[in-house]
């Protein structure tokens, strides 16, 4: 008697089983199951890569570039401008010329280094009068000022793929025998960078 209630039980379960995936099959079957879910909340936020200027806000209490912020740490920083034996630096091209729509203006080599200095700590049409300085002075809420400087472009030797810009090109080269090229010299508190 208990064997045939056990069977029962486990028929029952079996057959329930079945129908709830039967049900649940055909009830998605109209979906495209393949695709990205819906999102669930409310989206409220941006993906950087696909914001424009147009989604900028001025902050509304506080114009950083106006404070005076005499207890501010100065932070320095330094752009090195290079370019390679077949890679000149992409400003000094032609307007639109390479494959990306890239440069979007030129610049003569000579005025390099001042442009992107002047880009980088000075507020302009050119970037929509917002500096590195303003930038991290609000984020900083008023501790950090921050203060650049350019110098280049420098031309090195080797093709732009030899100098292993990441781990990828890296490895590539190792595992065709060739010298990588390094910048040496440039040591911070036992830190070595390397271009």
């Amino acid at each position: 008697m208990k064997r045939r209630r056990k069977k029962k039980s486990l028929l029952a379960l079996g057959l329930a089983l079945f129908l709830v995936l039967a049900l649940s099959v055909s009830a998605f079957a109209a979906e495209d199951l393949t695709a990205f879910p819906a999102a669930v909340d409310p989206q409220s936020w941006t993906v950087p890569d696909r914001m424009t200027w147009d989604d900028w806000k001025d902050n509304p209490v506080v114009d950083w570039d106006e404070q005076e912020l005499p207890n501010a740490t100065v932070q320095k920083g330094l752009v090195i401008l290079v370019d390679y034996s077949d890679q000149p630096f992409v400003m000094t091209q032609e307007v639109g010329s390479d494959p990306l729509g890239n440069p979007q203006i030129h610049v003569d080599e000579p005025e390099l280094a001042t442009w992107w200095a002047n880009f980088l700590n000075t507020a302009q049409d050119v970037n929509n009068h917002v500096s590195i300085n303003d930038f991290w002075r609000e984020n900083s809420y008023g501790n950090w000022k921050v203060e650049m400087k350019a110098y280049g472009p420098y031309h090195l030797e080797g093709m732009e793929w030899e100098y292993g810009i990441n781990s990828i090109y890296y490895f590539l080269c190792m595992k065709k025998g060739l010298q990588v090229h390094w910048l040496k010299g440039m040591e911070n508190g036992g830190h070595f960078f390397w271009l």
